[in-house]
This record gives C-alpha cells, sequence and structure tokens, in this order.
C-alpha cells in the first residue's frame, strides 16, 4: 500500500541511515508489524459522528475510507473559497483527505481554514525537505533522547515521547529550532513509514 511521501520524499529517495547495518536493522523495527495489516478500524474508531453538529464530528481515519455526503460538501465548499484566491499554490502532497483535516480543525469556519492552510504550506516550503547527515547535529540531538518513539499501543499506533527534562538539560547545547527540527524530522518519519493508510493514521503523543 503505498504511502504519500509529501515534502519528504527527497530525503527517503537515498538516506544514509538505510546503508548501515545496525541503523537499517532499527529502521525494519520501526515498520508497521504484520499484524497490523489485519488490523481494521470500524465505526466509532474511524469517526466520532456529531449529528446535530456535523463540523463538530471527529475524524480519526482518513485514507481509503469513503466521506460521508456532508463531508464531500465541506471540501466543495472550500475548495470554492480556494479558488478566490489562485495567487495560493497548493503543493501536490495536499489532497482531500489533508483538507478535510484542515476543514475540522476549524470546525468549518472556512476563512480560518484558509489562514491556517496558507500558514501550513508556508511553513512546510520552508521546513522540509530536512535532510540528515552522519554525524548532524540532528542526529547529535536525536541520539540525547530528547525526542524518540517508542513501541505501539493495542492498535497499533506509534508512540511519540517528548522528554522536556532532556530539552531543560540541553537547552544551552541545542537551540529550540534544531529540537523542533528533529521533532519534525520523526514525525514525518513516523508519517512516512510508520503508518497504514486506512488502518493506523495517527500516534500517542507521551511528554514526560
Amino acid at each position: 500500500m503505498e504511502i504519500k511521501r509529501g515534502r519528504f520524499a527527497k530525503e527517503l529517495e537515498d538516506p544514509f541511515y538505510l546503508k548501515d547495518q545496525k541503523l537499517l536493522e532499527l529502521y525494519n523495527k520501526c515498520l508497521p508489524p504484520k499484524e497490523a495489516y489485519y488490523y481494521f478500524p470500524k465505526g466509532e474508531e474511524i469517526i466520532e459522528l456529531n449529528t446535530k453538529k456535523p463540523n463538530k464530528s471527529y475524524r480519526k481515519i482518513y485514507h481509503n475510507t469513503p466521506y460521508s455526503d456532508i463531508e464531500k460538501q465541506f471540501l466543495n465548499e472550500f475548495k470554492k473559497k480556494l479558488n478566490e484566491h489562485p495567487e495560493l499554490k497548493i503543493p501536490e502532497f495536499i489532497d482531500d483527505d489533508i483538507l478535510l483535516r484542515f476543514i475540522y480543525a476549524d470546525e468549518c469556519d472556512y476563512d480560518k481554514v484558509y489562514k491556517r492552510l496558507e500558514k501550513y504550506i508556508d511553513w512546510s516550503n520552508k521546513t522540509f525537505p530536512i535532510i540528515i547527515q552522519p554525524k548532524s547535529r540532528l542526529i547529535e540531538i536525536l541520539n540525547k533522547g530528547i525526542c524518540y518513539f517508542y513501541g505501539r499501543d493495542c492498535r497499533y499506533r506509534p508512540i511519540l515521547v517528548f522528554r522536556l527534562q532532556e530539552f531543560v538539560k540541553y537547552e544551552k547545547v541545542y537551540s529550540v529550532q534544531e529540537v523542533m527540527e528533529a521533532g519534525c524530522f520523526l514525525g514525518q518519519f513516523g508519517i512516512n513509514n510508520m503508518m497504514i493508510p486506512g488502518q493506523v493514521e495517527r500516534w500517542n503523543l507521551l511528554i514526560n
């Protein structure tokens, strides 16, 4: 099953860690276990419907699942908003699944949705791709254990851990921007390698 790589595609073309046997073993451990491919969410595991206020529904799975008529309406209405702003260039990796996430995030307030999407595109253009190299400061930060993935829950969702005490410990060594970049790298790594579209699409965030 194909996973969209988004802004991270260039980094994944030839990542150095897939050439190192020890790192390759760690990488393989990050991939979804075989059992995860037999887990198929149903009912409220996919979406918690709010029949009185559909815009306040809570969708958990976006890929490879049919959208309701009201969700299709949400998308059509927001696309009309986008047509009013041809100056905003929508990257190829932003599809209906991502647009619907933004729509739900601002409960169909399309002005807010547009502003949030505009900021996201600007941030994404400036942030990705994050290309890591051996002995880079980003690798140093990841090796300090400030943030990392640790296992999965009972529904095969990865667990992302942030250890704030470690961040404070190294706050004079690494800038907030560098730590954020490491977090962004992990987040995109998780999306690209640890998810199964239509089955496992979220992670748990544990802040210690």
